[in-house]
């Protein structure tokens, strides 16, 4: 009888055992998909930011088209500085954004010119800036971008 109930005992074990196994990968499966979507989700969201970023610059290029950017020029005039203010602001926001790895690099790196062109155009005004601040840390993460871009991405688009 002793025999039977060990027996039972060890059956029930393995059959636990069988379970879990049958948990786990059900689990990790479930994990992966979780990831897939994740990423999904993350190069749609990047391409989504990627495109509002590319109708803001139009809007505020179409703004500033035929203007002195001359740091001198530009805090002049109210409007320009107002508007040029906001557009350096969204785009050092979107290279924190970067830097924490909300977005998807890959696909920012493929945007890497135009994101580079849109710090050089501004670069002369943010030095400026930055001077009459008395803060070196005045887009800097927008900066730091602009050199990872180059860097990883854009080395072989130069040459």
């Amino acid at each position: 009888m002793l025999d039977i109930i060990l027996i039972i005992t060890n059956v029930f074990t393995i059959v636990g055992i069988l379970f879990i196994i049958i948990q786990i990968r059900q689990t990790r499966e479930s994990l992966n998909q979780t990831c897939k979507s994740l990423e999904k989700e993350t190069k749609r969201i990047t391409i989504d930011l990627l495109n509002e970023l590319s109708q803001y610059s139009n809007e505020i290029l179409k703004k500033i088209d035929g203007k002195s950017l001359s740091y001198a020029a530009i805090r002049a005039n109210a409007e320009l500085n107002h508007d040029v203010t906001m557009y350096l602001n969204r785009f050092e926001r979107f290279s924190i954004g970067v830097e924490e790895d909300v977005y998807d690099y890959n696909i920012i790196c493929q945007a890497g010119l135009r994101i580079a062109n849109k710090y050089e155009r501004f670069q002369n005004y943010i030095q400026e800036v930055r001077k009459e601040k008395k803060n070196t840390m005045l887009y800097r993460t927008f900066e730091n971008l602009v050199q990872k871009l180059d860097s990883d991405c854009l080395t072989d688009e130069k040459n």
